[in-house]
């Protein structure tokens, strides 16, 4: 529970920023420019979770589960970041130079840099905090980050913000906060071991990562079509309202983070892990459709944060506002499979329906601009939530009729 606490904190002060954000940034820079980077946002941020999501979840399962060295892997992980990072700059500037080409170069490199490397390997550090040391004081550190966030933005907005300041600002921010972890690792005895990338580690970074950078790509590739047909406005005011809904699913988030490690870890029964997927799932369904109605009844109120230039917003929250009881119930049946050793079939299932979304994305969006982004949106979660559901129960059924349950990734 107290962990659950400070992950809900953590979440609170991250929708803050968000909010923030909305106000000083989006409100000053407007949709078009707002548009470029959430464009540049959507390119980057399904290949940075790659290391940002699959690496945490590679030394959670290591630490927490294998009982690895925390300094071990916490090395392997670092190098494996770096690596990354590095194979996937040239590729990415590339990338936004044809999708996002009116995003200035300096801007562009600074947001890839602080989300494939700086990103990530603050990720790596803050795993190894949460797998050591409990969720409560990795959301801790989280919690620091998103308050120097809040306090750039503001700085920031008092000097005069752009694009490429913030991008600088941001990639600075990040640094500083991933230094910060490993200096307190540091101090409770736990400094990076040998930074010589481990196979094991390598194979779990991508038989988790492959899943969360389709998960992501799903979510995030529809801005980034709508910047590269030309509609890098619709993407602003859509990018903006797609904020929202996304900072309205917080709590949720924090739960799926807080009860991951039980569900994974845990000794219950094939049975027992699937009924607490399945509470979970029903709570997060109830507060879905409570969300979803105030984010329908509140849509005027975006206007407010974000200016007039962003009035078609209040239409696009409005339509999304349904997809939150969906996208609610999301996580927990995924992390059920994983505790039942069926990682690969999980993985198996977010690429599929992340390449069947992006393809709608593909035919719809230049036809009928954000509408066919939420049109793709709703049909992509719905089909990742019965395919995840319909997997976590087959598979219940076949580890009960053995005696030895399936236990392999």
């Amino acid at each position: 529970m107290r962990g659950t606490a400070w992950g809900t904190i953590d979440q609170a002060f991250r929708v803050a920023v968000g909010v923030l954000s909305l106000y000083l940034l989006a409100g000053t820079i407007g949709p078009e420019q707002y548009g470029l980077l959430v464009g540049l946002f959507g390119l980057v941020g399904p290949l940075g979770s790659l290391s940002q999501s699959g690496l945490p979840m590679t030394i959670i399962e290591h630490i927490s589960r294998l009982e690895e060295k925390p300094g071990r892997v916490l090395g392997s992980a670092t190098s494996i970041a770096a690596l990354v990072g590095v194979a996937l700059l040239p590729v990415l500037l590339f990338a936004a130079g044809r999708l996002v080409p009116d995003m200035p170069l300096i801007a562009a490199a600074s947001i890839i840099l602080a989300e494939i490397v700086f990103n990530a390997g603050f990720a790596a550090a803050h795993a190894t905090v949460h797998a050591t040391y409990g969720f409560a004081l990795a959301s801790k550190l989280r919690i620091g980050m998103s308050i120097t966030r809040g306090l750039l933005l503001v700085g920031l907005w008092l000097y005069g913000i752009t694009l490429v300041n913030y991008a600088i600002g941001y990639a600075g921010v990040v640094l500083v906060w991933w230094a910060i972890a490993l200096l307190y690792l540091a101090g409770q005895g736990v400094s990076i071991g040998s930074l010589a990338p481990a196979w094991g580690h390598v194979r779990s970074m991508f038989v988790y990562g492959v899943g969360v950078v389709a998960t992501g790509a799903q979510a995030q590739s529809d801005r980034t079509v709508l910047a590269g047909n030309g509609l890098t406005t619709e993407a602003g005011f859509y990018g903006a309202a797609y904020r929202i809904f996304s900072l309205s699913r917080a709590p949720m988030v924090s739960l799926v983070a807080a009860t991951h490690v039980g569900i994974v870890t845990s000794g219950a029964s094939a049975r027992e892990r699937m009924r607490t997927a399945a509470q979970l799932t029903l709570l997060g369904a109830i507060y879905g459709v409570a969300s979803g109605a105030l984010l329908y009844l509140l849509a005027p109120l975006l206007t407010l944060l974000v200016g007039d230039r962003f009035a078609e917003a209040v239409t696009a929250l409005r339509w999304l506002a349904p997809v939150a009881i969906v996208a609610s119930t999301g996580g927990y049946s995924a992390n059920a499979l994983i505790g039942l050793g069926r990682t690969s079939e999980r993985t198996i299932i977010q690429v599929v329906c992340a390449i069947l979304t992006i393809g709608l994305y593909i035919v719809l969006i230049p036809e009928w601009g954000w509408r066919g982004a939420v049109v793709a949106t709703a049909l992509g979660e719905t089909g990742r939530m019965v395919a995840m559901w319909t997997a976590l129960v087959y598979w219940t059924r076949q580890s009960e009729r053995t005696t030895q349950g399936p236990e392999r990734r």
